[in-house]
């Protein structure tokens, strides 16, 4: 009884890995003919390309805001200009 068991393990093990084959063979075919890359008008592409800009400058505006320091020394030291050296 163990070696028919084993028999039927291995022929199924087979049939799983041709299955999985067969279904990675149907699945690239398929995927290589949905991959085909059309044609966008060029209105569309003006109107994203706006878009884009316009999202770009608001991001600008709000990293401005949200990051006061415009120079790495005044992000290093913010206090700088509140001690003065009395040796100088």
């Amino acid at each position: 009884m163990e070696g028919s068991n084993k028999i039927s393990v291995g022929v199924a093990v087979i049939i799983a890995v041709i299955v999985l084959a067969a279904g990675a063979i149907v699945g690239y075919v398929v995927g290589a003919n949905a991959g085909e890359v059309k044609g966008v008008a060029i209105g569309r592409d003006q109107i994203l390309s706006e878009q884009a800009t316009a999202e770009a400058t608001k991001l600008q505006e709000l990293q401005e805001a949200a990051n006061p320091f415009t120079e790495t020394s005044d992000a290093a030291n913010p206090f700088k200009d509140a001690y003065k050296n009395p040796f100088e």
